[in-house]
């Protein structure tokens, strides 16, 4: 019984961190301009809360996966930022 109980927690957490990352990803026909107002709202309440600095100082936060993920894509795709060919 307490190994099944175990292993449900480690379940629920992996699902959990799924659909986290999830909502970090650009959607379908999103362009990076739209992802990222999308990711200020996203992130606005923490950055209110605990602020920015605190944010980028946690090493493989999702804020940090967002910027990274920002600054590779913002050299690579034209001023409308279509992801689309």
């Amino acid at each position: 019984m307490k190994r099944s109980a175990v292993v449900l927690s480690i379940a629920v957490s992996f699902a959990v961190r799924a659909q986290s990352n999830l909502n970090l990803q650009p959607r379908a026909g999103e362009t990076l301009r739209e992802y990222e107002a999308r990711m200020q709202a996203y992130f606005a309440p923490e950055i209110a809360r605990i602020g920015v600095d605190v944010l980028i100082q946690e090493e493989g936060s999702d804020y940090n996966q967002y910027r990274n993920f920002l600054h590779t894509w913002q050299m690579r795709l034209g001023p409308k930022g279509d992801f689309r060919l």
